[in-house]
């Protein structure tokens, strides 16, 4: 029993070092590794330690262990206080996929590696201060309600950066995408199993309500400015109308399911160049469509403006809109 006090007493001070060390993010795994070993040897500890002129170092090692356990918590709380204050400072891009997305999902994936020590942490805390912010879930572990809360923060963080953008289209794209990508780590990672499917399901919602949102938002602009009054035109006009209206119907499906399948090279870009679901192509084909349509439709309201301006079509105040503004403008610059 002395021939042990010695090494047992350097070992308490390394752990409690390790205890009251910094709340950095990158030590979560060294503090796990400490607290696993603490663990196991807690049995030791036990056998070693029995007699009552040792029993304080039996309850030092036990009030260490638990010290462990709060920095593992810190640890986590220090995430949550990283995604809330991340400031939504510029736009991404496109509306891709924000960094604090990809790192905050890497990061809970990893740690779930170490699942079962993080339960017992989350578990050894006597109160669960997210459980009811979260959701009524009276039989999940206090390690599911954690990880369930940190992603409600990070999707609120980027609904917060979404509204950066100008464009309501490019906000849902931006939301789109990062959801997808938060789904798809999920289901690849302990994460999945930990959170369960209804989890899954909801999130996987939510990014379906983007898609309808990106829909409306951004194609009911183009079908309006390429809207042809029908009033205006005679009935081989109006019948030539609703025939370009079919197609153009067509091209925004084709469009939009482009926009919304899944695209393995954005979340593996070194197989971008190699095109294996044939995205390339198809977006060609479709954006060569998308231009015929176009020209024709500005062709025919050009002699429609033209006619008007003779005096032979009456022109309406309804059907002056932006398209005509844009041919006015184009018809007085004067190019050099």
């Amino acid at each position: 029993m002395e021939v042990c006090r010695g090494s047992t007493i350097q070992i308490l001070n390394f752990t409690d070092a390790v205890a009251i060390g910094s709340r950095s993010l990158e030590r979560l795994f060294k503090v796990l590794d400490v607290f696993e070993t603490m663990r196991d040897l807690m049995p030791e500890f036990d056998a070693v330690f029995s007699n009552q002129y040792c029993l304080f170092l039996r309850n030092e090692a036990v009030t260490i262990w638990k010290r462990l356990g709060e920095a593992i918590r810190g640890i986590f709380m220090e995430l949550e206080n990283l995604i809330s204050r991340d400031p939504a400072k510029t736009p991404v891009p496109g509306g891709g996929l924000h960094p604090i997305t990809r790192y905050v999902m890497n990061y809970l994936r990893a740690a779930c590696r170490s699942r079962q020590t993080l339960e017992q942490v989350f578990e050894d805390n006597a109160g669960v201060p997210h459980q009811s912010k979260v959701d009524d879930r009276a039989s999940s572990s206090s390690m599911s309600v954690q990880m369930a809360w940190i992603m409600e923060l990070l999707e609120s963080n980027l609904e917060a950066k979404s509204k950066i953008y100008r464009d309501s289209a490019l906000c849902y794209v931006f939301m789109m995408n990062n959801g997808r990508y938060i789904v798809q780590k999920v289901k690849d990672s302990e994460l999945g199993s930990l959170l369960g499917d209804n989890c899954i399901r909801k999130h996987s919602a939510k990014v379906r309500q983007y898609h309808v949102n990106y829909q409306r938002s951004a194609w009911n602009k183009v079908v309006g400015v390429l809207k042809l009054e029908s009033g205006s035109l005679g009935p081989n006009a109006a019948v030539k109308s609703m025939k370009e209206k079919l197609k153009l119907r067509v091209v925004v499906r084709e469009a939009t399911e482009i926009f919304g399948e899944f695209n393995f090279s954005d979340f593996n870009w070194i197989w971008k160049k190699f095109n294996l679901q044939g995205f390339q192509k198809r977006t060609e084909v479709t954006h060569k469509k998308f231009d015929v349509l176009v020209e024709k439709v500005i062709s025919e309201r050009e002699e429609l403006r033209k006619m008007q301006k003779k005096g032979n079509i009456t022109e309406e105040k309804d059907v002056k809109g932006f398209l005509y503004m844009v041919l006015d403008t184009g018809s007085d610059v004067v190019w050099l």
